[in-house]
């Protein structure tokens, strides 16, 4: 099982590598910040975790701001 974590870390850093070549940098690092949006989502609906007016803020500015960067 650590064998796996740990291929998968890898991989997806050397994805991240990849599209930084492929890519503007901006854009990159907005779509990766994006993945903390959706583990929240997931984390609402699998783990049932309470959402608090502070989650739901920082999930709608990082939204917000993942908007921005495309528009721009």
């Amino acid at each position: 099982m650590v064998l796996l974590i740990g291929m998968g870390s890898v991989g997806s850093y050397l994805i991240i590598l990849f599209a930084f070549q492929l890519a503007l940098v901006g854009y990159v690092v907005a779509l990766r910040e994006f993945a903390v949006v959706i583990g929240a989502c997931l984390g609402f609906y699998f783990l049932k975790e309470t959402i608090s007016p502070e989650k739901v803020f920082a999930i709608i500015i990082i939204s917000l701001g993942l908007i921005l960067i495309k528009v721009a």
